[in-house]
């Protein structure tokens, strides 16, 4: 069995992809943190994204599975210093970051069946979105449904991720946008 450490590594970048636009729901809880604190979970992210990094390649490769997301697409446009690209080592650690952050707030149990999912999906050989992005969603879900009642603005920033993804899933279907990710 073959363990590819580029599927967690992916990720964790998409995951901090997909958490951008749920920010304002933490933004008072991450404001809570104390320096030391947060000094510590940057530094455990940074390493955690910088580990994964240097296990495995991370540029774009279509034949090695690493294609088909808006990490690879976005990764095919920068440049790679030996088969890694440092966007994917700064957007890994930021997902890192943005688990741990949030890692108090919700049950310790859901962060944990978003990490052995990764783990466990790192079996095979596509590091592809359609299959973890999902999981990433429900998690960061359980986690603003932590928060309490949400500030209307709040709501702008998953329902703006909505409008992208159906945009793009409708331009898709139409044959506007065929091969954008592959």
């Amino acid at each position: 069995m073959t363990i590819n450490l580029a599927v967690p590594l992916h990720g964790l970048a998409l995951t901090w992809m997909l958490a951008l636009p749920y920010a304002p729901f933490a933004a008072s809880f991450i404001a809570r943190l104390e320096g030391a604190r947060l000094k510590t979970v940057v530094l455990v992210a940074v390493g955690i994204g910088l580990g994964l990094w240097l296990a495995t390649t991370s540029g774009y490769d279509k034949e090695a599975g690493r294609w088909g997301s808006w990490v690879w697409c976005f990764t095919r446009c920068t440049p790679a210093w030996r088969g890694r690209a440092p966007l994917v080592l700064v957007l890994a650690s930021l997902g890192a970051l943005a688990l741990l952050i949030i890692w108090p707030l919700i049950v310790s149990a859901i962060l944990l069946v978003l990490v052995c999912y990764f783990a466990g999906y790192s079996s095979q050989p596509l590091a592809w979105q359609r299959y973890i992005e999902p999981h990433i969603l429900l998690t960061l879900g359980v986690f603003c449904s932590r928060l309490g009642a949400p500030r209307p603005v709040s709501l702008a920033g998953p329902f703006g991720l909505f409008v992208v993804f159906y945009a793009c899933s409708l331009a898709r279907v139409y044959g506007f946008l065929p091969g954008m990710l592959g």
